[in-house]
C-alpha cells in the first residue's frame, strides 16, 4: 500500500511539474505574441509617417517613421530570439523581414520623390508612383503573415490547455485508483491477516478502512489515529500519503491562488486604463473644440487684417496722391506770388512816369504863365495833362496798395500751403507704417492659422493613439478573462480534496473574473470631432494581447500621456 502511494504522489507530483512547465510555455507565448504585435504596431507607424510625409511635405512627419524603423528593429530581434526552437515561426519572421526590406525601398522612393516635388513644385511623379500603392501591397502581406504568426502562437496555447486538463484528469484518476486501491488491499488484509497482526495494521481495520475511504473521497481533513512510535503500519502509511497529498494539493492551490492575484492585478490595471482612456477622450473633446473656436476666430482676424491691410494701402496711395497735389497748389503759389512782385514793379514804373508828368505838367504852366496871352492856351492843357497825371499817380498807387496786399496774402498762403503739404507728407508716412504694420500682422495671423492646423493634425494623432489605447484595453480584459478561466479549470481539477482551511480557494478566482466582466468599456469614438487626417488602418487593434503588460508600466505610461 505504501509502494502505490508513492507511486500515485510520484505521477502526481510528476503530472504536476508537466503543468508547471505548460503553464511557463504559456507565458513565453504571450511574450511571443507580444513582440508581434509590436512589430505591427511600429509597421504602422511606419506606414503613417511616410504617408503624412508625403501628404504633407514637411518632413516633422518622418518622426513616426524613424521611430518605428528602431522599434520594430528591436521587436523583431526579440521575436527572432524567442523563436529560436520553432523552424515555422522562424521562415514567417524571414519573410516579414524581407516584406519590411521592400516596404522600405517604396518608402525611401517616395521620400525621394517628395524632395524633387518640394524642389520642383510639382507633384505628378510622386503621385503617379504613391498612387500604385506598392506599400499597401506589401503591407497587406505583412499583415497577413504577422495574422498567421499570432495564429500558430495561439494554437500552441490550445494544444498546451488540453494537455493540461488531460494531466489534471489522469492525476485525479491516479489519486482516485490508488485510494481505491489502498482502501481494496485494507479490506482484502482485514479479512486475510489475523488477529496476530492486527498491531502491523497499526489500528482496527474498521478504521483504516474509513481513513482510505475519506482519502479517496478527496477528504484530507480527517485525522490518522496512530499508536506512540508507529511509523511502519498501514495507519502510519496513510497518515504519509495524507499529508503528501495534503502538500501537493495545498501546491496547486496556491498556484491557482497565485494566478488569481495576477488576473485581479489586470483586472486593476484595465480598470484604471479604462477611466483614464475615457478622461483623455473627454479632453479631446473639449480641446478639440476650443481649437475649432480658436481656428474661426483667427481666420476671422486674419481676414480683417487682409481688408485693414487694403484699406491702409488705399489710403497710402491717396495721401501720396493729396501730396502732389499740394506740391502742385504751392508751385502756383509761388508763381502768383512772382507775378504779384512784376506787376508791383511795374506800377511803381508808372508812379515814376505820372510824377514826371506832373512836373514836366507843372513847369509848363509856369512857362505858359510867363508867356501871357500867347501861352494861356498851352497853360490850360498843361493843367490838364497834370491833372491827368496827378489821377494816373493816385490810381497806380491804390494798384500798388492792392498789389502789396495781394502779395501779402500770397504769402501767407504760401506759408500755409507749405505747411499743409509738410503734414500730407506726414501722414503719408504715418499711412505707410500702417501699411507695413497691417502687412505684419496679415503674416502672423496667417501662421497662427498653420500652426493651429498643425494642432488639428496633432490632436487627430492623439485620438488615434486614444482609439489604440481603448483597443488594447479590451485585449487585456479578454486575456485576464482567459486566465481567470484557466486558474477555474486548474482549481476544480483539485477542488474535490479537501484540506484544512483550504476550501475557500476558488473565491479569488471568481472575484477576479467579476471584476473583468465589470470593467467599463472606453469609449474609443469620444473626439470625433476631430478633423480625420490619419489613416484609419492605424486603428485596427493587434489580434492577442501581450502577457508582459505589467500595472505599473501601464500608470506611469498614462500619467505621462
Amino acid at each position: 500500500m505504501v509502494l502505490v502511494s508513492l507511486a500515485g504522489s510520484a505521477l502526481s507530483l510528476f503530472n504536476f511539474n508537466k503543468l508547471e512547465a505548460a503553464s511557463a510555455m504559456n507565458v513565453h507565448t504571450y511574450e511571443v505574441m507580444g513582440t508581434a504585435d509590436n512589430m505591427l504596431v511600429n509597421m504602422v507607424n511606419i506606414e503613417t509617417g511616410i504617408r503624412g510625409y508625403v501628404a504633407s511635405g514637411n518632413e516633422a512627419f518622418l518622426a513616426p517613421y524613424l521611430e518605428g524603423r528602431k522599434e520594430f528593429r528591436k521587436a523583431f530581434d526579440e521575436a527572432k530570439k524567442l523563436t529560436s526552437d520553432n523552424p515555422a515561426q522562424q521562415k514567417r519572421l524571414a519573410a516579414m523581414l524581407e516584406l519590411t526590406n521592400k516596404i522600405e525601398e517604396v518608402d525611401q522612393t517616395l521620400i525621394k520623390l517628395r524632395k524633387e516635388a518640394n524642389a520642383s513644385a510639382s507633384t505628378q511623379a510622386l503621385q503617379a508612383y504613391f498612387g500604385a500603392a506598392h506599400d499597401k501591397v506589401h503591407m497587406d502581406r505583412f499583415r497577413a503573415l504577422q495574422a498567421e504568426f499570432n495564429q500558430a502562437e495561439e494554437s500552441l496555447l490550445k494544444v498546451r490547455g488540453e494537455q493540461v486538463r488531460a494531466l489534471s484528469s489522469s492525476t485525479l484518476s491516479v489519486l482516485i485508483g490508488a485510494g481505491a486501491l489502498t482502501v481494496l488491499l485494507a479490506i482484502v488484509a482485514g479479512f486475510a491477516i489475523t488477529r496476530s497482526i492486527v498491531n502491523a495494521l497499526g489500528g482496527e481495520p474498521a478504521a483504516a478502512a474509513q481513513v482510505a475511504q475519506h482519502i479517496a473521497a478527496g477528504d484530507l481533513t480527517v485525522p490518522v489515529p496512530l499508536k506512540n512510535n508507529d511509523r511502519d503500519s498501514l495507519m502510519a502509511s496513510l497518515s504519509t500519503m495524507r499529508e503528501q497529498l495534503t502538500t501537493i494539493v495545498r501546491g496547486i492551490q496556491s498556484s491557482g491562488e497565485s494566478i488569481s492575484v495576477a488576473a485581479g492585478e489586470i483586472a486593476t490595471g484595465n480598470t484604471d486604463l479604462s477611466q483614464r482612456t475615457e478622461q483623455q477622450a473627454a479632453s479631446l473633446e473639449e480641446t478639440a473644440s476650443s481649437m475649432e473656436e480658436l481656428t474661426s476666430t483667427v481666420r476671422q482676424n486674419s481676414d480683417n487684417a487682409r481688408q485693414g491691410n487694403v484699406l491702409a494701402e488705399n489710403a497710402s496711395t491717396l495721401a501720396v496722391k493729396g501730396g502732389e497735389v499740394v506740391g502742385r497748389v504751392i508751385d502756383t503759389m509761388n508763381e502768383i506770388s512772382d507775378s504779384s512782385n512784376r506787376v508791383s514793379d511795374i506800377i511803381t514804373v508808372i508812379e515814376g512816369i505820372a510824377f514826371q508828368t506832373n512836373i514836366l505838367a507843372l513847369n509848363a504852366a509856369v512857362e505858359a504863365a510867363r508867356a501871357g496871352e500867347q501861352g494861356r492856351g498851352f497853360a490850360v492843357v498843361a493843367s490838364e495833362v497834370r491833372s491827368l497825371a496827378q489821377r494816373s499817380a493816385a490810381a497806380a498807387k491804390d494798384v500798388k496798395d492792392l498789389i502789396n496786399l495781394s502779395g501779402e496774402r500770397v504769402q501767407r498762403g504760401t506759408h500755409l500751403v507749405s505747411e499743409a503739404g509738410q503734414t500730407i507728407n506726414e501722414v503719408v508716412q504715418a499711412v505707410r507704417n500702417v501699411t507695413d504694420i497691417m502687412t505684419e500682422i496679415s503674416a502672423a495671423s496667417l501662421e497662427q492659422t498653420t500652426g493651429i492646423e498643425q494642432v488639428n493634425q496633432a490632436l487627430g494623432q492623439m485620438d488615434q493613439v486614444t482609439q489604440q489605447n481603448a483597443a488594447l484595453v479590451e485585449q487585456a480584459a479578454a486575456a485576464a478573462q482567459a486566465m481567470s478561466e484557466q486558474a477555474t479549470e486548474l482549481r476544480s481539477a483539485v477542488g474535490i480534496f479537501k484540506t484544512a482551511g483550504g476550501i475557500a480557494h476558488s473565491v479569488p478566482v471568481a472575484r477576479a473574473a467579476a471584476v473583468v466582466k465589470t470593467a467599463p468599456k472606453p469609449a474609443p469614438a469620444a473626439a470625433r470631432s476631430l478633423p480625420p487626417k490619419v489613416q484609419p488602418s492605424v486603428n485596427k487593434p493587434a489580434p492577442a494581447p501581450s502577457s508582459s503588460f505589467k500595472k505599473e508600466e501601464a500608470d506611469g505610461d498614462w500619467e505621462t500621456f
